[in-house]
């Protein structure tokens, strides 16, 4: 079985967001995602194949993200 993450579109302060959790469980990437930015208001979530995590050099357990328009 393939691992996988999470891919999280969220809006926080009319900026329009989107993180990857490189985490295979949904509850502990929500998590993650509370961890590195609380005050996020997700809209969408989807599931990503962990061959994103190697294009963006991510280690199990890790967050990144990008701001990528006003609201």
């Amino acid at each position: 079985m393939e691992r996988g993450g999470w891919k999280f579109w969220c809006r926080r302060h009319e900026r329009l967001l989107c993180y990857i959790v490189a985490v295979d469980d949904r509850a502990e990437a929500e998590k993650g995602l509370r961890n590195h930015d609380p005050f996020a208001e997700v809209l969408d979530v989807e599931r990503v194949p962990d061959k994103v995590f190697a294009l963006l050099d991510m280690q199990p357990g890790q967050v990144t993200g990008w701001s990528t328009m006003n609201w």
